[in-house]
């Protein structure tokens, strides 16, 4: 969660720490010289998440199925 500190929007909002992503994929993250601010291309997120959660399912099933052979 995060609070832009300046404008006139004060709400809270969701996000990813831009300097965090860039240590891991660099290429979703810009730099803006001119006013110093980070950004992260969030529509490029979609297809990294889509794939860690199918790494995710297939680690699960490999898990049930060795639990289902030991029991």
């Amino acid at each position: 969660y995060y609070n832009w500190k300046d404008g006139e929007d004060k709400t809270t909002k969701l996000g990813f720490i831009a300097q965090d992503v860039k240590e891991v994929v660099p290429e979703i993250v810009t730099y803006d010289e001119e006013k110093d601010k980070y950004a992260v291309n969030y529509s490029s997120t979609v297809a990294l998440l889509t794939e860690a959660v199918k790494e995710l399912r297939q680690e699960v099933k490999e898990l049930k199925e060795k639990l289902n052979g030991n029991i």
